[in-house]
């Protein structure tokens, strides 16, 4: 009888257990782990559609990363309660697209930043959106000085600006002075603001400046500047891009994070006017990404294309600008080392890529708020003979 008493207790015990499993929450948990298990899945198309065709996938691009993490989680749950079935639905999302990870994180140890080990580099570079030169915490003062200051600390040969403007009191000159040891200059205004004001972009540099030339978009500030530095004994044709904006302002950064997201009652039409401009701009980003995506390719010398793309790795303008080259942070990054500092500084949207005959010998993005919106990206070469 004890016996017979003792198994109807295992007995119960494990209806309560299947119980619990096969609840109506567990059922409800896994219709969403389906819905971001697909998905997860169908952002992997991101880097090759279009948006011009079909602009959903660079939304569910944008949002690869957030649905790795539930996906993660669901995984965990799953195993956790010890449904290997479920979690199968997870870890198959997951793995058809390990590969795309270390578009957002490597793994690695941190370190100093100016813990500098081995030989000089050849080429060491520093690409900045550098927000017109205005400090917010100041009063929306002059940052150059600052700026400046941080380019010398870190003995950069090139610095690519992007948002560059010129003010009386703010100008090229002024920040040519500040930087004694690079003495070849090129800037491409691209946008005249009136009353003596400019802005676009600028290459100072240690290296004899070749040749240079401008790539202008229709009806858009964006461009890109290109330069042939000579570096040594070799040529180097370097991109500084930055094309076109999110359109996303600070005010509706504010809102998505804040309470006001939840209480607003008119937040339906906040959050459609934010998606029709961030799905305007995908598709102005796409076509300035096919109209230099040939002329980086045809360089007759070694490449680097840097700047602020104002998109992130899983996406068509990443992709199709990258082509065949290879992705400084992916060589030399650690962590996130996230290049935009709002949405929770989670976005890297500032990138540098690279033809094979460079090697990347250190990847960094030191934190420099508040002198802009974005972090600098400082990366070292060497030129494989």
């Amino acid at each position: 009888m004890e016996y017979g008493y003792y198994g109807e207790g295992r007995k119960n015990r494990e209806k309560v257990r299947r119980y619990r499993i096969f609840s109506p929450v567990n059922a409800i948990l896994l219709v969403i782990n389906v819905a971001v298990a697909l998905a997860l899945l169908l952002s992997y198309l991101a880097p090759y559609v279009n948006p011009n065709s079909m602009w959903i996938f660079a939304f569910l691009g944008l949002a690869a990363p957030v649905l790795w993490l539930v996906a993660l989680a669901f995984l965990l749950y799953w195993v956790v309660c010890w449904r290997m079935g479920y979690a199968l639905v997870s870890f198959v999302a997951i793995m058809v697209g390990i590969g795309n990870v270390s578009l957002f994180f490597k793994p690695g140890l941190s370190r100093s930043y100016d813990d500098r080990t081995g030989q000089p580099a050849d080429l060491r570079l520093v690409s900045y959106n550098v927000m017109a030169f205005m400090d917010k915490s100041n009063g929306g003062k002059s940052s150059m000085d600052s700026i400046a200051a941080f380019v010398n600390s870190v003995h950069a040969d090139v610095v690519c600006m992007q948002e560059f403007r010129t003010a009386p009191g703010i100008d090229a000159d002024r920040l040519s002075s500040l930087l004694p040891k690079m003495p070849y200059r090129k800037v491409a205004y691209t946008t005249a603001l009136g009353n003596g004001y400019g802005g676009g972009l600028a290459v100072y540099s240690k290296y004899p400046i070749l040749g240079s030339g401008v790539v202008e978009f229709a009806n858009s500030a964006n461009s890109v500047l290109w330069t042939d530095l000579r570096v040594n004994r070799d040529t180097v044709r370097l991109f500084n891009s930055h094309l076109q904006t999110t359109s996303i302002t600070s005010s509706d950064q504010e809102f998505i994070v804040g309470q006001e997201f939840i209480s607003d009652s008119g937040r339906e039409e906040k959050i459609k006017g934010m998606a029709a401009k961030l799905r305007r701009n995908y598709r102005i980003r796409a076509n300035q990404a096919d109209s230099i995506a040939g002329l980086i390719a045809s360089s007759p010398y070694s490449v680097i294309v840097c700047g602020d793309f104002n998109d992130t790795p899983m996406s068509y303008v990443y992709h199709t600008v990258r082509g065949d080259m290879r992705d400084a942070f992916r060589e030399k990054g650690r962590g996130t080392m996230n290049t935009f500092r709002g949405f929770f500084n989670m976005l890297r949207i500032d990138h540098v890529f690279h033809t094979r005959d460079l090697e990347v010998v250190e990847y960094e993005v030191p934190d420099r708020y508040p002198y802009s919106d974005h972090n600098p990206v400082v990366v070292s070469f060497d030129i494989r003979k």
